[in-house]
Formats: C-alpha cells, sequence, structure tokens
C-alpha cells in the first residue's frame, strides 16, 4: 500500500497509515470503503472485505441509479422529450429537489462517521432517495475548529454558505414553467459550478469565476463587487476563488491540497488560532435522529476514530437498559458497548436478560451483525472461563460469517484450549487457503503442532514464517523464544529476551518469560 499524491510528486504511505496508525500492511478494504471509491461491487456473504467482483472505476449507475429500464425502454422506440417532460425511467440528478440532489453528491463527497439504518447496507443508497433513509452521518463538532474541514466534506461546507443559503431560498419560492422542470436551476448546488462528466483539471480557472460574476454584479451588471483594492485582485489574476475558496490542505489526508467550499470573507489568520474543544457528535445529514442512533454513533466513533472511553460513556447514556425490554430491543448495541468497556460480566447479564438470543443470532448480513454479537459473547464467556458455552457462541460466529477470518482464528485457540485439535486444525487451514499471509494463523499453527506432535522444529518454522510477516509480532516473538529455549538455543533465546523487554517494557507474558528464564 503506496499511494503517489500527483499534486507534490510524491510516494508515501496511504491516507490513514501516516503518524504510526498502522503498524503493518493488513488494513481491510472493507464495503464501507469500496462503496464510494468505485463502482459497486458483488460481496461474498459472511465476509467483510472478499468480493466475486469489483468494477473498473466508478459508473454512470452512480449518480443516474440503475440503467436497465432505460436501455430497454428506448430500444422500443418509447423516447421522452426531456426539454418538457421527466424521464422516470433514468435519474437527472438536475431534475431532483435540492436535498436530494446535493444527497446524490453527498453519497461519498460527504466524510465521517456513517452509521447505517437499521437492516440497510452501504450498497442501498439510489439516486433520488434520501440519503437518510439509509445512513445517518456523524461528524465531531468542536469550538475554535469552524475553519477546518477534511477532504470529502465540500457539500457540508458550501451549505455554510450566504450563496447556498440566500439562493436555496429564492429558489423555493418559484414553483412554474421551466423552474417546476429544474426546480433549483437557480440555486447553488454542487452542478452550479462543477460539470460532473468533466474533470476540475479540464474546467479552469475562469469558469469558476464566471459562477462568481454570474450573482455578484455591480450596478451596471458588467464589474462584480468586489471591496479588495484593485493592486490585490491583479495579483491574483482576479481570482473570486482564490480568496473566498481558499486552498489550503486537509486535516485528514497528506500531501493534498483542497479547495474549501465554505464561501466567505476571507478569514484572520487572528480567527484561526481558536482552541479546538469537543462540542458534541452531530448528524450532518438528518436533523431528527433518535438516541439510539446517537449512541451507537459514539461506539462507533469510538471503534474507528478516537479510542476515549468519554465516548463509551455518552454511548451508555443513550443506549436504553433500564428494562429487560430495552435490553432485548438494543441487545446488539449493548454486547458492542459493553465489549468494547471489557466489562464482560456486564456483557453476560445483558445476555441472561435475553434467554433466546442465541436462536436469535442467524441472520447473514452485509455487516454481519448478528456474527460479530456472538463473537462478542463468545468472547466474554472465554474471558470469564466458561469454555463450553464459548465454543457454541464461536462456532455460531464463524456459521454466520464464515471469511471473517478473525473468528476462526479466535475459534481455533479456544478449540485448542479444549483439546480439539483436529477441528482447531481445519479452522486455521482454511484461514490460511483465504489468505496466506495471515502471521496470526502461522502462530496459531505453529503452536498447534508444539501442542499437538510435541514438533518444535515444525512450530519454529511457523513462527519464522509468521515473522517474516510481521517482524514486530508480540505473539510470534513470545513463541518463537519458547522454541529456542526448549531446544537449548538459550544464548539466543537470552537475546531475544532482552529484544522483547525493549519492545514491550513491563509486559505481564514477558515478564513472566524472563522470571522463568532466570530461574
Amino acid at each position: 500500500p503506496a499511494t503517489y499524491y500527483t499534486q507534490k510528486k510524491t510516494w508515501d504511505l496511504p491516507p490513514g497509515f501516516e503518524g504510526k496508525f498502522n503498524s503493518r500492511f493488513s488494513r481491510k478494504i472493507e464495503l464501507e470503503c469500496m462503496s464510494c471509491h468505485n463502482a459497486y461491487p458483488q460481496m461474498v456473504a459472511g465476509s467483510e472485505n472478499k468480493f466475486d467482483f469489483i468494477a473498473n472505476g466508478i459508473d454512470c449507475e452512480r449518480c443516474h441509479g440503475p440503467g436497465s429500464l432505460h436501455v430497454f425502454e428506448k430500444s422500443l422506440g418509447k423516447i421522452v422529450d426531456t426539454a418538457k417532460y421527466i424521464d422516470y425511467t433514468i435519474v437527472n440528478p438536475a431534475k431532483l429537489p435540492i436535498n436530494l440532489q446535493l444527497d446524490v453528491c453527498q453519497r461519498c463527497h460527504i466524510q465521517g462517521n456513517a452509521v447505517l439504518k437499521a437492516g440497510k447496507s452501504f450498497l442501498d443508497f439510489r439516486p433520488g432517495m434520501h440519503l437518510s433513509d439509509v445512513m445517518n452521518v456523524f461528524m465531531p463538532v468542536y469550538s475554535g475548529a469552524e475553519n477546518e474541514h477534511i477532504m470529502a466534506s465540500h457539500v457540508e461546507r458550501m451549505k455554510m454558505s450566504a450563496c447556498f443559503r440566500i439562493s436555496a431560498q429564492e429558489a423555493d419560492k418559484l414553483k412554474q414553467g421551466d423552474q417546476a422542470l429544474y426546480p433549483y436551476r437557480n440555486a447553488m448546488t454542487c452542478v452550479t459550478c462543477h460539470n460532473p462528466h468533466v474533470s476540475v483539471k479540464e474546467t479552469g480557472v475562469e469558469s469558476f469565476n464566471q459562477k462568481c460574476r454570474n450573482c455578484h454584479t455591480g450596478k451596471n451588471q458588467t464589474h462584480p463587487v468586489c471591496t479588495a483594492p484593485v493592486a490585490r485582485r491583479m495579483k491574483s489574476g482576479d481570482n473570486c476563488v482564490s480568496c473566498h475558496m481558499p486552498r489550503g490542505g486537509s486535516i485528514d489526508i497528506p500531501h493534498v491540497i483542497t479547495t474549501d467550499h465554505f464561501i466567505r470573507i476571507p478569514v484572520t489568520p487572528k480567527e484561526k488560532s481558536g482552541i479546538r474543544e469537543f462540542i458534541r457528535l452531530a448528524c450532518i445529514n438528518n436533523n431528527e435522529v433518535d438516541k439510539t442512533t446517537r449512541g451507537e454513533a459514539f461506539l462507533s466513533f469510538y471503534e474507528k476514530f478516537t479510542a476515549n472511553s468519554a465516548f463509551l460513556d455518552s454511548a451508555g447514556k443513550y443506549l436504553a437498559h433500564d428494562s429487560e425490554e430495552n435490553i432485548v430491543r438494543n441487545i446488539h448495541l449493548l454486547i458492542r458497548w459493553a465489549y468494547l468497556r471489557e466489562d464482560y460480566t456486564a456483557l453476560l447479564d445483558f445476555v441472561s436478560q435475553y434467554p433466546g438470543i442465541m436462536d436469535s443470532l442467524y441472520t447473514v448480513s452485509s455487516d454481519n451483525r448478528d456474527a460479530w454479537t456472538a463473537y462478542r459473547i463468545a468472547t466474554a464467556f472465554q474471558k470469564t472461563g466458561d469454555l463450553a458455552t464459548s465454543l457454541l457462541y464461536f462456532s455460531k460466529a464463524v456459521k454466520l460469517a464464515p471469511y471473517i477470518l478473525d473468528f476462526r482464528d479466535s475459534y481455533a485457540s479456544l478449540l485448542m484450549d479444549a483439546g480439539n485439535y483436529t477441528e482447531a486444525e481445519k479452522q486455521l487451514l482454511f484461514v490460511l487457503k483465504e489468505y496466506s499471509r495471515d502471521a496470526s494463523a502461522f502462530v496459531s499453527y505453529g503452536y498447534l503442532l508444539l501442542l499437538r506432535d510435541r514438533n518444535i522444529h515444525a512450530a519454529d518454522s511457523m513462527y519464522n514464517i509468521a515473522l517474516a510477516l510481521d517482524p514486530d509480532y508480540r505473539q510470534a516473538l513470545i513463541n518463537k523464544c519458547g522454541t529456542l529455549v526448549l531446544s537449548g538455543r538459550r544464548a539466543e533465546a537470552g537475546k531475544m529476551l532482552k529484544e522483547l523487554e525493549k519492545k514491550f517494557p513491563g509486559d505481564p507474558e514477558v515478564n513472566k518469560m524472563t522470571r522463568a528464564f532466570n530461574r
């Protein structure tokens, strides 16, 4: 995973890998990523990142909706005069109400913490729908950070602009004639300035400036209204965009200069230097979200962006769990909440108040919700020492999501603890067949060979493969050190122990191994 940043003509790590956020190159490209950065793929059920088919780039249907009916009717000669009428076999975003038109763009050009509606997937949105019918997108709101923007927040920033607000209000007053066919022709939308079929690089600066002059003209309708000194305007080429939509780096993508779509009077350096303080999570595409959705947003924000326990505290306040009825209603989210808090006692208490929970977990879905719930319950039983019940839930998780390989790896480890080496090997071989670079599976397989066959050499080979894939993998290093001791190579083991103590200072397992080695 390497990215060539064309603006600065430099190679570097991709977004999200910078700043030591990803120690190795094993980040999964899941459906949420793929559903914006490409045409819709065909995903394998019960997986996170396994696809039967991946298209080559964005296609027409992303903005115009499914095209089969349109092609069929046109092939039959059913032609609609689109200058007078709407052709309902295909979506023309320009003829949609402004909120639906913006939602077509916002499906991908909005960045934040997306929380899917119940039963929905990232493949369910179609042009002409409300985005909020499929997902609610949350963003953290900070005081003093009004002038920061992220790479894909263009629509949200544009909607903050007076240009957008005033033009939309004026367009609302016009409901007759041509305006009825194109209800927001005179309002500012994304396509006011951007032709979606033409690259920004090919459009040219003057084209964008002319869009500004179409509205911002003086009394004689020839000179734009601008209070800046003529010398400053000439220095920038009389470029409206350079002053009122300044370009700068985004806070989430390195080596990229992007245009801030919040159109306003230029801010001063003093205004930019506010104190950044978290205020709330705000839903930016839906003003009416319920408490449960807000609770889920805090869980998702904790998992995806900032592992701050305060977000888990906030989630707990929004997720009702004061009665058995509420626990059953919110069971998936409550188990997720307790799991993230590592409060396995509370998690199992929720399970005990839903006697039929095992039978309720049967749905195979794109978000693998039931499978994840089974996995989290299995982990809680394992942590509290109930291996038999834990195995039942691990088996359920693997059945519902057979291609989430982490589930099988954890299941295999528990099977080894239970002495079922045959089934454990079956699970690990499945993992390695699907993904031959899974360092964790090699470590587990090496441990199995050591436990079952007492084969130190074979186990050591598995650990070597894991360390070739990930030289800093803690468990592989610990296990490798163990095989060195077992094979009588104490000098090498002692050297490796010192490296482990440096890499993982205070680690309980490393300290335990050191004490045993020195006895």
